[in-house]
């Protein structure tokens, strides 16, 4: 009589065949998807992003956002025709870290050619009517790109705004040009006018809310800021006009906060993660192009699989705008400290994350809140000197004439020095300076290697530092 056939038994070795078996299936499937998928974006982050613009501005009267791009393309011409035949104009070696460094801003090693070409320039601008329409953009309340509905809305939203975002660094140095023009001369009226469109714009401009347009705000406002304190220390102010320079700053200065920034480029980013996922969630291998040269390759191919799938990259983005929403609330002496003990915002690793948060961006944020704070406080010291005829004897004597409450340096937390001097050879009657990022006094003590926010070792900051000038070079 046969045997009944035998059941086949779940050896060890069949089960390591199954599962390698079940693996080998797996990989095969990731292969695929990786390199035939295509991106399969479900949410709307275009609605958020706009309502985050909307819920910033109050939308009465004119959108500014025409004559900006007008403002900004004549600004444009005028600065490739002034640099003809020399040194392109730059506001620093990194355009959106711009703590302006005089030899190469504005008029290079001060020669008189760039003088001359600036002096064209700004009566050619004068000539064609681009003040008169800088100040009217400096009388309009709101502007805003046009509405995008097209997928992907973030490509769309910038090919909405072209030219916009670099343009404005031009109108900034020429601006910047015709203040010191300006006070050069003693039309105390068109240095305010140039000042009051000048921050008018950066203003409209950070509505806007990505890193890019906050950074290049950021940069246009301490090149006008910087250009301010300069002509403070070199000039005698009349009171009215002081008074008119601070009224100007405090309209033109309020940006939104980090956090609306923050927001809107999360949401932009977010929709950059999803236009590159595969509809099962995976990263194509055409990503790869900036990780390997044959991006089809076995290298390309494991990097797509090792990478976090669609819903935890979302995550991981979410949870790092939220740290960054949680950095830049500190002052500026917190964050420098974090940065120096190596913090950072893990990503996940992706093309798109071409703006990937990280100390530098909250640093710079918080050095704009300080640098306004300053000086806005050397101004109502200027404006106490113009009107008492002497500078104070401390900054209470400011309070409450000029400031609601003792000046508090926002960088860290402590007041500001300050002493009256005598026999300055730039003709100052006082010297103002921060404690810097550590928030000890050294007693107005600079690194004149290395900027304020990044010295190694610990200094101060003189808010109202002359300009360091060859003797008798002026335009």
């Amino acid at each position: 009589m046969p045997e009944p056939p035998r059941k086949p038994r779940l050896t060890k070795r069949r089960i390591i065949g199954l599962i390698a078996a079940l693996f080998t299936l797996w990989i095969a499937w990731q292969a695929y998807d990786i390199l035939t998928g295509k991106p399969d974006p479900k949410v709307d982050y275009a609605t958020p992003f706009y309502e985050l613009i909307d819920s910033a501005q109050v939308r009465v009267g004119d959108n500014a956002f025409d004559a900006l791009n007008e403002l900004f393309r004549r600004a444009r011409d005028a600065e490739h025709g002034l640099a003809e035949g020399l040194d392109p104009l730059t506001i620093d070696t990194d355009d959106y870290d711009a703590q302006s460094s005089f030899t190469n801003m504005l008029d290079g090693p001060f020669r008189p050619s760039r003088w001359v070409k600036q002096i064209e320039a700004i009566k050619s601008l004068r000539a064609d009517g681009t003040f008169d329409l800088a100040a009217r953009v400096a009388t309009l309340k709101w502007s805003a790109a046009p509405r995008v509905t097209t997928a992907p809305f973030f490509i769309m939203y910038m090919d909405a705004r072209s030219g916009m975002i670099g343009e404005i660094r031009s109108l900034c140095k020429l601006q910047a040009a015709r203040m010191r023009l300006a006070a050069h001369a003693g039309d105390w009226e068109d240095f305010v006018a140039a000042f009051d469109q000048s921050m008018a714009v950066i203003r409209l401009v950070s509505f806007e809310p990505t890193f890019v347009d906050s950074l290049v705000a950021v940069s246009c406002h301490a090149l006008i800021l910087q250009q301010l304190r300069w002509a403070l220390v070199e000039y005698e102010i009349p009171e009215a006009t002081a008074r008119a320079l601070r009224d100007a700053l405090d309209r033109g200065i309020r940006l939104p906060p980090p956090d609306y920034v923050l927001s809107g480029e999360m949401y932009f980013q977010l929709d950059s993660l999803q236009h590159e996922y595969t509809a099962s969630g995976r990263l194509p291998a055409s990503s790869f192009r900036i990780y390997a040269d044959d991006f089809r390759s076995s290298v390309g191919s494991a990097l797509a699989i090792a990478i976090p799938g669609h819903k935890t990259a979302q995550r991981l983005t979410r949870e790092a705008f939220e740290e960054m929403k949680r950095i830049s609330n500190l002052p500026l002496s917190e964050i420098v400290a974090l940065e120096r003990s190596g913090w950072s915002v893990q990503l996940p690793l992706s093309q798109v994350a071409v703006s990937a948060p990280s100390s530098t961006i909250p640093k710079i944020w918080a050095r704009r809140d300080a640098e306004f704070a300053a000086t806005r406080l050397m101004l109502s010291i200027e404006v106490f000197i113009a009107h008492r005829g002497e500078a104070p004897a401390s900054l209470s004597d400011l309070v409450p004439g000029l400031l609601d409450a003792a000046p508090v340096d926002p960088a860290n937390g402590k007041p500001y020095g300050y002493q009256r001097v005598a026999n300055d050879p730039h003709g100052r009657e006082y010297r103002l300076w921060s404690f810097g990022i550590d928030g000890g006094d050294n007693g107005g003590a600079e690194d004149p290697n290395n900027p304020w926010w990044d010295a190694d070792e610990e200094t101060d900051w003189v808010v109202n530092q002359p300009r360091d000038v060859p003797a008798g070079i002026r335009p």
